[in-house]
């Protein structure tokens, strides 16, 4: 029989399991026959290569070289006979190398070995059920391995050679996610080049294997191999007959992560939230290279949520065996990593893949997370140094592992964006840091006992973006937060640096857990109900559905929030800028990075205004007919589309009542004055440059630094040509979005599809914005000097007429693209409609100077009045169409 043969003989052999007897735990018990004994030594063996001298150094093994993976690995690895066919716990980790080890849980599987014709097989048979015309057992097929030796009683197996493909699904699942279809098994893969067995370990509880490997990466630039060390553990599969499996409730109302789904009898998929032992603690350890400074408060992030789940719920040790390093199969670490220039943190899990439960868990947690350093968060932020974004686990495959990245350098760049960043202590700025540190411990955290993201959170604070700069202000001089302020309802929210410092204080200072945490927690573990007035949410899935569904976000609505944004920007632009100059030329990263002089430091004027065109894009968006608001469907028990109409008429009573509560809608979106905004920025940087409190100041490495009498000419040079171009892009950027134009919301709210350009609201609201638009539109495209120019139109009989050309403020790039800011449609099609009339006479009206263009002599006028009349024509075809 051929290998062919075999394998297809094996896929479509039906293997003996079946389902508990008890229904509720339908598809998770094995069936005694399959059960593996509970002592891994009486179906493993695993014993010193003899034929590896003691000096000999690994030699890497192809795959066409499998027959010499004596002389690489370390161990043999033996399966005895009697072991074939029953039920084993496969779980596996994969670690990058470069540029510091970071890990991925990769998906657990029930499996089997089997042996045919001289192979042994390892089948995937954590569906054990029968599905399908002839009740046909279903086996996966993962991996085959040669058979090296057979005794009789035993079987040694190639494993190093057998296990050249890793599959890559994480173990951390999302039925939300639009990758996910009934319970299809998705097995996409890797492929290993060379690689061997470094380390095998056999006791009765498991069987531990580590794989040195080269792994082959695709990418658009071609094939290239990177470093990687994959971790198995095998385990008789056993699970806990006392844990309490959850069905996952979907993510309406509470989100939490699931073990991937598995079907059932009857065809039907059941998803179990990945969750803990109810009755058995959470012990967590820490890491022992995290420093004493920080110890404490890594504690005290994770036991955060003892605050719900009980007092001794989560357990914390500290390590002090500094080879004992997350990833671990059966212990629980909060591992530290000293590197300053990562850009994020994240959390991991191993999930049994029947019933759900959580069996061990992960934080990675670098050591960019106490750094709030304003300059050297700008550098990170503007690429002048590798962050991790680029580098890691960039595999296929892996997104769904890691769905939380807890993004530093977002956090800190947007910390601290005002020139009063500059005159907090160094005590202060250090509580600070503490409570961020302890915040996001506390996030991580979360994810480990269950829970998902909750974008929704700020949703749920009781003050505006606009009233944050005080309560900021009372937080670093008091080193405390005010008094009964509510910045979020979630630590699983992605909030800024200030509202998770100033969270984390109240819960350190003996505040209840935040609101929708015990709702969440209580619901998964204590077996309390959802109440119908709760908490808001919204995550991952759901951040493109709902125009405040948002990362970032602070105060009580999307509008708040995005305006409030906008304003600080425009606020803060000369603070920006002088960060730019210290991290560019006075501040050197941790490797030395050698630094630039003023004269050469590239200031983006489009770069600086993306920024704020980002965040009033975001405001205007909440006008769109397609804008979805979860702040009002969050609260009802069902988004049925039956309510549609009913839910619609809501988010506009709610759209009203906010733009009503902060000023209306004028007073949200025209904040940027384009004739005054160039002189305050160039008098507002000229102060800075010339107050100690901001132009001097030290390093994290406690240098000081300062800008001489010349670099700050040199500088103040650059932001007078600077804040022209500035002005330009900032009116640019404000005329794009007025007019509803698309925009990308990935960098500053986590948006990573494009918006869709979809028609205005049918409301008053639309009727106010085209008002605010013929008023921006005839602003940049009639506002004149107070000077004119004297020209002379020569005619077609050789005549010639004087004329005064008025000389316009904006330029013409500007006056054109002004005029589509009504050009959008609405759901009323009598929208806009006297407005887009008076533009049309106002564009107009513009020609009435030169009279009819008709008996002009085109070819002889001069270039300067020739150039002033086909731009008018450009306008007017423009306001025309």
């Amino acid at each position: 029989m051929s290998k062919i043969q075999s394998i297809l003989l094996v896929i479509f052999a039906s293997v003996v399991v079946g389902c508990s007897a008890d229904s509720d735990r339908a598809g998770i018990d094995p069936k005694p026959e399959n059960k593996a004994s509970d002592k891994m030594t009486d179906s493993f063996s695993v014993v010193p290569n003899k034929n590896k001298k003691s000096a000999d150094k690994p030699v890497l093994t192809g795959p066409t070289e499998n027959r010499n993976f004596q002389k690489a690995d370390e161990y043999k690895i033996a399966i005895f006979k009697s072991a074939l066919g029953k039920e084993f716990l496969l779980s596996s980790n994969l670690l990058s190398q470069t540029p510091t080890p970071m890990f991925s849980g990769m998906q657990s599987r029930v499996v089997s070995f089997v042996e045919r014709d001289g192979v042994v097989y390892l089948l995937d048979v954590t569906q054990n059920h029968k599905v399908g015309v002839g009740n046909t057992a279903q086996n996966i097929l993962l991996a085959e391995f040669d058979i090296v030796f057979d005794d009789g009683f035993s079987v040694t197996i190639d494993f190093n050679t057998g296990m050249r493909k890793i599959f890559t699904v994480g173990d951390w699942f999302g039925s939300d996610d639009d990758d996910f279809a009934g319970a299809q098994l998705k097995l996409p893969l890797l492929q290993v080049g060379a690689s061997f067995l470094d380390e095998v370990r056999l006791s009765e509880e498991n069987l531990f294997i580590r794989q040195v490997a080269q792994v082959r990466i695709s990418n658009p630039k071609g094939n290239e191999a990177q470093a990687y060390e994959v971790r198995y553990q095998l385990k008789p599969y056993s699970p806990d007959t006392t844990f309490k499996h959850k069905v996952s409730p979907g993510f309406d109302k509470v989100g939490y992560f699931e073990a991937n789904p598995l079907m059932l009898n009857d065809g039907t998929t059941r998803v179990y939230v990945a969750k803990w032992h109810d009755s058995k603690p959470i012990k967590f350890a820490i890491s022992a290279n995290t420093p004493l400074k920080y110890r404490k408060v890594v504690r005290d992030g994770l036991m955060y949520w003892n605050k719900i789940l009980g007092n001794n719920a989560v357990e914390v040790v500290q390590l002090e065996d500094k080879s004992i390093t997350a990833p671990q199969f059966d212990t629980s670490i909060f591992q530290w990593a000293d590197w300053d220039g990562a850009g994020y943190a994240f959390a991991d899990a191993q999930v049994d893949p029947r019933s759900g439960q959580v069996t061990s868990a992960q934080i990675f947690f670098p050591s960019a997370f106490t750094d709030v350093n304003m300059p050297k968060r700008l550098r990170l932020l503007e690429g002048a140094s590798v962050t991790t974004e680029k580098m890691g686990l960039q595999i296929q495959g892996l997104n769904h592992s890691h769905l939380c990245r807890r993004d530093v350098v977002k956090d800190l760049a947007i910390a601290l964006e005002s020139k009063d960043a500059f005159g907090i202590s160094d005590e202060a700025m250090e509580k600070a840091m503490m409570d961020y540190v302890y915040e996001v411990v506390a996030h991580e955290m979360g994810h480990i006992i269950g829970l998902r993201h909750n974008f929704a959170g700020n949703l749920e604070a009781n003050y505006d973006f606009k009233d944050r700069a005080p309560l900021i202000k009372q937080y670093y001089k008091n080193m405390k937060a005010p008094e009964g302020i509510v910045t979020s309802s979630s630590v699983m929210d992605y909030s800024r640096f200030e509202e998770s410092a100033m969270n984390s204080d109240m819960a350190q200072s003996g505040a209840p857990a935040l609101s929708y945490d015990a709702m969440a927690v209580n619901f998964l573990y204590n077996q309390e109900q959802i109440p119908e007035v709760r908490p808001v949410f919204c995550t991952d899935s759901q951040i493109e559905k709902y125009v405040d569904c948002n990362t970032s976000d602070a105060g009580r609505s999307v509008i708040s929030s995005a305006s409030g944004a906008y304003d600080l920007t425009l606020e803060s632009m000369a603070a920006r800028i002088l960060n730019i100059y210290i991290s560019k030329t006075k501040y050197p990263d941790d490797v030395g990075q050698d630094l630039t002089t003023v004269d050469q430091v590239n200031l983006n004027a489009e770069a600086l205004a993306k920024v704020a065109g980002t965040d009033l894009a975001k405001v205007v968006s909440t006008l769109k007919s397609n804008a979805d608001f979860i702040a009002v469907r969050g609260t009802h028990t069902a988004l049925l589309k039956t309510h549609e109409e009913q839910l619609q008429a809501e988010e506009l009573q709610y759209l009203e009542s906010e733009f009503t509560r902060l000023g209306g809608l004028g007073n949200v979106l025209l904040k940027f004055n384009p004739a005054t905004y160039s002189t305050e920025l160039i008098n507002q940087f000229k102060a800075m440059l010339n107050d100690p409190n901001y132009s001097t100041g030290k390093t994290r490495r406690g240098f000081s630094y300062s800008f001489s009498a010349a670099e700050k000419a040199v500088m103040l040079d650059a932001v007078n040509l600077l804040a022209k171009q500035l002005a330009e892009k900032l009116a640019l950027q404000e005329i794009k979005a007025l007019s509803g134009a698309n925009f990308s919301f990935e960098e500053s709210y986590g948006q990573a599809l494009q918006e869709d350009k979809a028609n205005w609201l049918a409301s008053d609201l639309s009727d106010q914005l085209a008002v605010i638009q013929l008023a921006t539109l005839t602003q940049y495209a009639t506002a004149k000097m107070d000077t004119k120019t004297t020209s002379e139109l020569v005619l077609k009989d050789g005549t010639k007429k004087a004329v005064e050309l008025p000389v316009y403020k904006f330029s013409h790039e500007i006056r054109l693209k002004s005029l589509g800011l009504l050009s959008n449609d609405s759901e009323d099609n009598t929208w806009a409609f006297a407005e887009k009339d008076l533009a049309l006479k106002a564009i107009k009206a513009e020609g009435e100077v030169i009279g009819e263009t008709d008996s002009i002599d085109f070819v002889r006028l001069d270039r300067r009045t020739l150039k002033w009349i086909l731009n008018h024509q450009e306008l007017e075809k423009a306001i025309d169409e």
